[in-house]
C-alpha cells in the first residue's frame, strides 16, 4: 500500500465512518466483532520512523511533510492522511463538537515525537469528563458485601503520578 514508506512506524487512529462520513465508535466495535476489517480506515497523522529513519527528534512539521509525501503514492483506500486545520483552536473544537465528534488532537508545531502525553500533545474533548484510576477499596459496611467504596486517583502532571481524588460507593 505504502511502498515508499519502507520500514516505518506510523501514528494515527483507526475509525469506521458512519452517518455523514463521520467517525462512529459503535460501528468500529461492530467491525471488530463481525470481523469486517475492510470497513476500518486508518487516519495517519505522524511518522516517528519512515524508510528506516528515526524521525522522532525532527519537528512535527518535518515528520508530517515526510508522511504526506509518502501518502501521495498511497494505493490503499484504508489509509488516509489526516490533514491540518489552520484556524483558531476555539473554532476547530467548536466545529468538531457541532459535528458531534469526540474532540480533536492537538500537537504543538516544532515538537519532537514522544511516546507519552506531554503539554505538546493534547486531546481537546467535546464532552468534559474525567478518567479515574481505582487505587483501592474500603471494607463493606451495613448491608454491603465484598467492599464498601472504591478509592479513586487521577493522573497528575506528566501522568507518572497519581493524586487521591476521593471515594465512590
Amino acid at each position: 500500500a505504502l511502498k515508499e514508506a519502507g520500514d516505518a512506524w506510523l501514528d494515527g487512529e483507526v475509525v469506521v465512518l458512519g452517518e455523514h462520513d463521520l467517525p462512529d465508535f459503535q460501528a468500529l466495535q461492530n467491525a471488530f466483532d463481525a470481523n469486517r476489517p475492510k470497513d476500518i480506515l486508518y487516519y495517519l497523522f505522524d511518522a516517528p520512523f519512515l524508510n528506516g529513519e528515526d524521525l522522532r527528534e525532527q519537528p512535527l512539521e518535518a515528520r508530517r511533510a515526510a508522511l504526506k509525501a509518502v501518502m501521495e503514492g498511497n494505493r490503499s483506500a484504508a489509509l488516509r492522511y489526516s490533514e491540518d486545520f489552520v484556524a483558531p483552536p476555539d473554532a476547530i473544537i467548536e466545529s468538531a463538537c457541532a459535528l458531534k465528534l469526540e474532540g480533536v488532537i492537538g500537537k504543538r508545531v516544532g515538537s519532537p515525537y514522544v511516546s507519552r502525553r506531554t503539554p505538546d500533545w493534547i486531546k481537546l474533548k467535546c464532552k468534559q469528563r474525567q478518567e479515574f484510576v481505582i487505587i483501592g477499596f474500603t471494607a463493606p459496611k451495613g448491608s454491603r458485601s465484598g467492599f464498601g467504596s472504591l478509592l479513586l486517583g487521577v493522573h497528575e502532571g506528566d501522568q507518572d503520578q497519581l493524586r487521591y481524588a476521593g471515594r465512590v460507593g
